[in-house]
């Protein structure tokens, strides 16, 4: 492409963008300019007590469960004296403003609470009523939230009808003796022109992205080839941005960042405990608990310690009268007990998952890169990008991104070494070509269409031993990490079938070294694990999971059928709810007639519906010749097949959890992408670009559903932990508020 005209093209693009920040981002400064305000200061208030209004001024009352002190000042962020007022009844607590007598557009609110402790104390729930001409009683508007950092969230837009008498403003999450700063009010306020240069470069890189992938896009033309010192640049800009936006994502939650919640320490107590020379936590059970029948039973532990008066420890598993970890204790061998002996500090959580993620992105970039390079030809480097980052940023990493706890640690560990031992598995295998097939043809009857491949044979020539060895490492540690995605390992049979039964290579006479390097990690691993289990749970193979004091009993739980149907609905196919509120996506509505016990947290819809473009996997068998063509069938089948596995392992071990999702979604996009990479080798030009159309609005719709995860709502989320970010990041995108 012409360096000149795609330069001008950035600079319309560019143009664009400011010209839908100033007009319409900003739409609300122009249509309000020139409002009469109606303006609602504490000296209007101090003038109408001392009875100094006129009959037509605005009259401002709080209600009998608000007291309003004028003469007892605070400072406010602005640091100014403000009179306060506070809550003495949080049922009936209100103010009242009146006598307005004309048509209300907006209001803005500065009310700030006293306390600036948390990140909580930042933000206050108004809910508002008013009177108009079609309501001459009051009547309720939805619930708003003002955050004391974020000026454009004071401003509320209305929509009422005619002119209005009154307006009720109440505290709809105020509570009993909350001290509040009153600032000033407005009615009919004149928005100012909120200008964010964030949003305007937001714009700008998302209508430059569409612009460049557009399936007529004359940057189609440049195949993969990671050699190139353009597509390196490309590459390292797209990888810098992501390694800053997964430290961003994991940083915005302070409650993750500085963890005060005891049994979110679990790990830090490990190590300890290993640093003591046992695997048992310090901290010793209580008699009560020892002396239960059953101490796993739920609600009968809890009431029987409540009448003593004692505690336990949440979430650990207990045995024999002793507290255990029974989360995988390699995240602990790898991150926690090195960082205390160099440092003598506990290691941060947080950083375990944003190291982890970034490990993680480079085996994916790695693995699909080794998927094309073996498999395809004349792949678009812009396509290689579009495929990894879906891989990357939509199997569920963004989940625990958000909310990096000690539960996200090994979740995301076992997806980083499962992918990166696939990849040191393939990468380790060496092939020499031998000749070139032209436009050799499948005929394939049963689907009547003839496939058309032009690529090298190959004859399997060696391992390159070091990442041989590497990836049987990586795959064997999963099982310190999440046992049940050590079925991953499997897939080594559709790898290095070929090279055990035909060529000999693994598993034989004459392949000694390779086989001992390919099964040593395992056997390693496995003996250290099993050595660990023993000493903990009197079992080589038992990992703990049952004994943990949970909100169920574990060890009661076992294998029903009827678990499985629910969990494969709710982990892959069920839509989430949407809503006109940011982040538009909310949690799935839960509605089931399994009689029994089942645990469930949020759950934002199945994999297969916010990522539609994963359906692709329901018609691998379509794709069979092709795949067999290419000695990828029962890898993809395989890889399928375990995905499903893991749903319904998890569902029947723990329930249903957002985070769970990704214990199985990287199964479920590798055949994805290996089928769409098939799919647009098997279409001539035409049909490819419409392709190329449905494939860009499936990673549209990924990508939305990746940024609004950071955002949604639920335990411990942005809205209540940091509500500055959450609300600056709504009212970027909600403009029209």
């Amino acid at each position: 492409m012409d360096k000149k005209r795609f330069l001008r093209n950035v600079g319309i693009i560019f143009a664009i963008s400011l010209i839908l920040e100033i007009f319409v981002f900003n739409f609300r400064f122009f249509t309000t300019m020139g409002n009469d305000e109606i303006l609602i200061t504490p000296e209007i208030i101090e003038r109408q007590s001392n009875e100094k209004s006129k009959e037509s001024d605005i009259k401002v009352s709080f209600s009998e469960g608000i007291k309003y002190e004028e003469n007892n000042k605070w400072t406010n962020e602005e640091g100014k004296l403000r009179p306060s007022f506070v809550i003495y009844d949080e049922e009936d607590a209100y103010l009242e403003i009146g006598n307005i007598n004309e048509k209300i557009d907006n209001i803005y609110i500065d009310i700030s609470n006293v306390k600036r402790k948390s990140y909580s104390d930042k933000k206050i729930v108004f809910k508002l009523y008013a009177t108009d001409e079609a309501n001459a009683l009051y009547y309720g508007l939805p619930k708003r939230d003002v955050v004391r950092d974020v000026e454009r969230s004071k401003y509320i837009n209305l929509n009422l009808s005619g002119e209005s008498e009154k307006l009720k403003i109440e505290l709809y999450e105020g509570h009993d003796e909350d001290r509040f700063v009153f600032n000033e009010i407005k009615i009919n306020a004149n928005y100012p022109m909120f200008f964010s240069v964030i949003r305007l470069f937001s714009v700008f890189l998302i209508i430059l992205a569409v612009y460049i992938v557009r399936p007529k896009s004359c940057f189609y033309k440049y195949v993969l080839n990671l050699k190139s010192v353009r597509q390196k640049v490309v590459l390292g800009l797209i990888i810098g941005a992501h390694i800053i936006g997964f430290t961003g994502v994991s940083l915005f939650n302070p409650k993750f960042v500085s963890v005060k919640i005891e049994h979110h320490l679990q790990y830090q107590q490990l190590t300890d405990a290993i640093l003591d020379g046992h695997v048992y936590l310090d901290k010793k059970p209580p008699e009560t608990l020892k002396n239960m029948d059953n101490p796993y039973d739920t609600n009968l532990r809890k009431s029987t310690l409540k009448k003593e008066g004692e505690k336990f420890l949440w979430d650990r598993a207990y045995y024999d009268g002793k507290y255990y970890v029974y989360f995988g204790i390699v995240p602990v061998l790898v991150y926690y007990l090195p960082f205390k002996l160099l440092t003598g500090f506990d290691f941060p959580t947080f950083a375990g998952i944003v190291i982890t993620a970034i490990f993680f992105m480079f085996a994916v970039l790695g693995l699909v890169h080794q998927i094309i390079k073996r498999y395809f030809k004349n792949i678009s480097f812009i396509l290689y990008i579009l495929l990894s980052f879906f891989f990357i940023d939509s199997c569920g990493i963004m989940y625990l991104l958000k909310r990096p706890d000690f539960y996200s640690l090994p979740i995301i560990m076992a997806l980083m070494f499962s992918v990166s031992g696939l990849y040191f598995w393939i990468s380790s295998i060496k092939y020499k070509p031998l000749k070139e097939t032209a436009n050799k043809k499948i005929k394939n009857s049963k689907y009547n269409y003839d496939e058309e491949f032009i690529e090298s044979e190959q004859k399997f020539d060696g391992f390159i031993l070091w990442r041989l060895a590497v990836g049987s490492l990586c795959m064997a540690l999963v099982a310190g990490c999440r046992p049940q995605v050590l079925i991953g390992s499997f897939l080594a049979i559709p790898i290095f079938y070929k090279i055990v039964f035909k060529d000999r290579g693994l598993f034989s006479k004459k392949s000694v070294r390779e086989t001992i390097l390919f099964s040593l990690p395992y056997a390693v691993v496995a003996i250290g694990l099993m050595y660990y289990n023993y000493i903990r749970f009197d079992s080589v193979i038992d990992f703990g999971a049952n004994y943990n004091l949970t909100t169920n009993d574990m060890t009661k739980r076992g294998f029903v059928l009827g678990r499985s149907p629910l969990g494969i609905f709710s982990y892959l196919f069920q839509p989430p709810a949407y809503s006109p509120r940011f982040p538009f996506i909310s949690d799935a509505w839960f509605y089931t007639n399994y009689m029994g016990v089942t645990i469930k947290e949020y759950l934002f819809g199945g994999i297969l519906f916010n990522h539609f473009l994963l359906c692709i996997n329901l018609f691998v068998l379509k794709f069979k010749n092709s795949l067999k063509f290419k000695g990828l069938f029962y890898f993809c089948i395989m890889s399928i097949i375990f995905s499903v596995c893991i749903v319904i392992a998890d569902t029947q071990l723990a329930g249903l959890l957002q985070r769970y999702m990704v214990d199985f979604a990287w199964l479920m996009f590798i055949p994805g992408i290996i089928l769409i990479l098939i799919l647009l080798e098997r279409v001539n030009d035409y049909l490819k670009k419409h392709i190329t159309t449905v494939l860009l609005c499936g990673f549209a719709f990924s990508f939305y559903y990746d940024f609004a995860t950071v955002f949604f709502y639920g335990d411990d989320a942005l809205y209540s932990t940091n509500p500055t970010i959450h609300y600056t990041v709504a009212h970027l995108v909600q403009f029209w508020l």
